[in-house]
């Protein structure tokens, strides 16, 4: 009876072994991010297997979960501070587990009678990213053009409005000058800073619905510059 049971969990766990394709581990570095991540060893195009990602800069990690045949599956956790989940999603159901953001408001614009109205969402729009990710590239890739610092302006503020709908996202700046050069700067700022970050539509009495949505507020200092004649 013992040899048979034993002889029963050799073939499982040799079966489930060989069932499993064989991995490899990869990582990419870009300029802001750190990704590491599995692939299959035949073919390192296809991730499969844990994928984690990092802040280059202080190693903070971003979000974590796993690939299966070069698709998000299963539960994944988003950093937004230090250590601290910010949101959980399962990509397997489509749901959302757990989401520590109160910080993003659910309020958002949506055209009603032909007229731009704000209303709460319920849920709001998610994004599928770390915060901690995005705002530390805004942050660093945002910057007080140098005829504003000769200008005397040593601190601009903007905001991010993100216009989701249930087939994709745009975004604009809401910026507190309308210098052109800041402007232009921001936009290039924000292309980078969301590049392939996925969104979940919001919803507005039970349907998905296109909203312009505010983002917290991004605040940049500079040194005033002295013009010497």
């Amino acid at each position: 009876m013992t040899f048979r049971f034993f002889f029963a969990l050799f073939l499982l766990v040799t079966t489930f072994s060989f069932s499993q394709p064989a991995v490899k581990s990869v990582k990419v570095k870009s300029r802001y991010l750190v990704e590491q991540y599995d692939v299959l060893a035949a073919n390192d195009t296809v991730r499969h297997g844990t994928y984690r990602r990092y802040f280059r800069e202080d190693n903070v990690l971003l979000e974590e979960g796993q690939y299966a045949d070069n698709k998000r599956t299963g539960v994944w956790t988003f950093y937004d501070i230090r250590d601290r989940p910010g949101l959980v999603y399962d990509y397997s159901t489509q749901q959302v587990i757990t989401n520590n953001r109160p910080f993003l408001d659910s309020m958002g614009f949506v055209l009603l009678d032909d007229k731009m109205t704000g209303v709460q969402l319920t849920p709001p729009p998610i994004f599928l990213a770390s915060q901690y990710q995005i705002s530390g590239i805004l942050l660093r890739q945002s910057t007080i053009p140098a005829q504003l610092l000769y200008d005397g302006v040593s601190e601009l503020s903007y905001q991010v409005a993100a216009t989701v709908s249930p087939v994709g996202v745009s975004y604009r700046v809401v910026a507190s000058h309308k210098d052109t050069a800041f402007n232009k700067n921001t936009l290039k700022a924000i292309s980078l800073a969301y590049k392939e970050v996925k969104w979940l539509p919001g919803y507005y009495q039970g349907e998905e619905v296109t909203a312009i949505y505010l983002l917290p507020t991004i605040k940049i200092r500079g040194f005033t510059v002295v013009r010497v004649n």
